[in-house]
């Protein structure tokens, strides 16, 4: 082999390398963005999960209230009615 195909080829070698380099780290980027959507996507369920439970509390407490209004209103003799509802 002539010395100008050696250097031809330790060219496309070194080529090679960097090659793989750059694709390493943009598997490296990759996979640092795919944790990071898992962390995002678990924070998003914990926050629904938690939403749903605060707000089922606080539905829970109005509907209480709402209850004792209705019961104390019956008391006094006045009668209590709502609207029709209507599904949307």
């Amino acid at each position: 082999m002539s010395d100008e195909n050696l250097e031809v080829s330790r060219s496309c070698r070194d080529l090679q390398y960097q090659t793989l380099e750059k694709q390493d780290q943009m598997l490296e980027i990759s996979t640092a963005s795919l944790q990071n959507g898992k962390e995002i996507r678990n924070e998003v369920r914990e926050f629904r999960k938690d939403a749903k439970s605060y707000l089922d509390d606080e539905f829970r407490e109005i509907r209480k209230k709402l209850t004792s209004i209705e019961d104390a209103l019956a008391r006094a003799g006045i009668q209590v009615s709502y609207p029709i509802r209507y599904n949307t």
